[in-house]
């Protein structure tokens, strides 16, 4: 896909973490449910503007990379 926001890029790492820790201890599918996903905001800095902005930016990058990191161990390489 095209070029990402940074706040994206960073949810989508974290997202991809929290995703593969959760599906590791069998927990349930649960992207919004994260300490990461309500605070919304690692990875800001005032450079970057409306932290709003950032905070939605970050929200959609974490749960596409919660989706990743949870489902990666199910799919045989068609990712």
């Amino acid at each position: 896909y095209g070029h990402q926001s940074e706040a994206f890029q960073i949810g989508y790492r974290d997202g991809m973490i929290a995703g593969g820790k959760d599906r590791s201890k069998n927990k349930k599918f649960r992207p919004t449910k994260n300490d990461k996903y309500e605070d919304a905001d690692h990875g800001y800095t005032d450079d970057y503007g409306s932290k709003k902005e950032y905070k939605r930016e970050y929200r959609e990058g974490f749960v596409a990379g919660y989706e990743r990191g949870y489902g990666s161990l199910y799919s045989h390489g068609n990712g």
